[in-house]
């Protein structure tokens, strides 16, 4: 590319950006006839011994795009096309004189391209304006961006190529009778050009850029990579959107603190561990002297007997006294036995048994406590976690969203 030259044109809608690709030799470029723009996105032509880069208008006609976004556009596909170096600007602009505050982004965006470029980039740059004679409107707000960048009191734009153009298929029905009397060489001395003999205007230009290819303006970029969002670019061109990081932690556990014992939380009863037989009575043979005499006078037809008290007994132990305490211990707490392992743990760093609430929460990713800085990033608006590789979802300048440029992109 270096040998090859590269004109890009900039400038608002409908001032003849897409015309004039074609006054370049790009047969493809399609030319609007309204205010909306027939450029909505970057194009690149190849032309006789180089390439025009044809642009999107600053304030397009799609009132939901911004200068920046058009810039951002521009230097993305000059990247794509590996184009390294711009051997002219053709700035269209309007003559109107409100238009001030525009013409100075314009001019911004002319200055931002050459960064770095160790030369003066005003005299690599042709205003045009569209009209029967050329206004000062953008040559002196480029001239104030100029100063204010360089911090300098000299007029930058000295080698700055001025001209006007107007077709003459566009005048009006007046002024088309006034200029149809001269020949296409007079029209040309009046700045006036049929669309028929782009010929005509193709030499103007190449006059007034014979001198750019010996000294082009670089194209320098620094590509960074975003580590708030995938955004990989130049700081100066990046993409609108970002992301909002706060470090979080993604996964957490409730728990006690501290190594644990088992314990008791009661102490020991005794209590017997099985039922109690009661009392009772039973009938059983009577040996008593008159029951054996009634046997013998019966001759043994009639037995005799007599009911007998059975005390009663706890079944695990035998022990008759149904108030006695009990023959085992037991824990209150969980009704096992005093031999057996406690029934809850106790943690000796917090003093909580396990019963109660968790008192320690902690990350199960990063093993640490969580109100420690967390270990995964996340997004306060869109909650993507680790968004470094995720299209920004929040406008930068939005409250606390802005860009993080600190890898650098080989």
């Amino acid at each position: 590319m270096s040998e090859m030259r590269c004109i890009l044109a900039v400038g608002l809608t409908g001032l003849g950006k897409s015309f004039t690709a074609t006054v370049f030799g790009a047969e493809e470029a399609k030319v609007g006839h309204t205010s909306e723009s027939e450029t909505q996105i970057v194009k690149v032509f190849n032309i006789k011994d180089g390439i025009y880069i044809d642009t999107p208008g600053f304030d397009d006609s799609d009132v939901n795009k911004h200068d920046e976004e058009t810039a951002r556009s521009i230097i993305h596909v000059m990247v794509e096309a590996k184009v390294s170096q711009i051997t002219t600007i053709l700035w269209f602009v309007t003559p109107q004189v409100r238009a001030i505050a525009s013409l100075q982004r314009q001019a911004r965006f002319i200055e931002t391209i050459a960064e770095n470029f160790d030369k003066n980039v005003w005299d690599n740059t042709i205003i045009i304006t569209k009209g029967l004679q050329v206004e000062k409107g953008a040559r002196e707000a480029a001239m104030k961006v100029a100063q204010e960048k360089h911090k300098t009191s000299v007029d930058l734009l000295s080698g700055v190529g001025e001209c006007n153009i107007q077709l003459f298929e566009k005048l009006d029905e007046r002024n088309k009778t006034v200029y149809g009397k001269f020949t296409s060489d007079q029209l040309k001395e009046l700045s006036v050009f049929k669309e028929t003999e782009p010929e005509q205007i193709r030499q103007m230009y190449e006059y007034l850029m014979m001198d750019h290819i010996k000294h082009p303006v670089p194209l320098k970029l620094y590509p960074v990579k975003c580590s708030n969002c995938l955004e990989i670019a130049d700081p100066r061109f990046a993409g609108p959107r970002c992301h909002k990081i706060y470090n979080v932690h993604p996964d957490t556990s409730w728990s006690h603190r501290g190594q644990f014992n088992h314990q008791h939380v009661a102490g020991t009863v005794s209590r017997h561990s099985s039922y109690f037989h009661n009392a009772r009575t039973e009938e059983v043979a009577d040996h008593s002297a008159w029951a054996w005499t009634g046997r013998v006078v019966t001759l043994g037809i009639v037995d005799f007997n007599r009911l007998n008290l059975v005390p009663g007994y706890w079944d695990c132990c035998r022990n008759g006294d149904p108030n006695s305490t009990g023959c085992a211990t037991y824990y209150a707490c969980c009704n096992r036995d005093s031999s057996a392992m406690g029934c809850m743990k106790y943690y000796s760093e917090c003093k909580h048994y396990d019963n109660v609430a968790p008192c320690y929460e902690t990350c199960n990713k990063c093993k640490r406590e969580s109100k420690e800085y967390g270990c995964t990033s996340r997004c306060k608006y869109c909650e993507t976690y680790d968004p470094s590789n995720v299209k920004g979802c929040q406008e930068v300048g939005h409250g606390d969203v802005e860009h993080n440029f600190s890898e650098n992109v080989s």
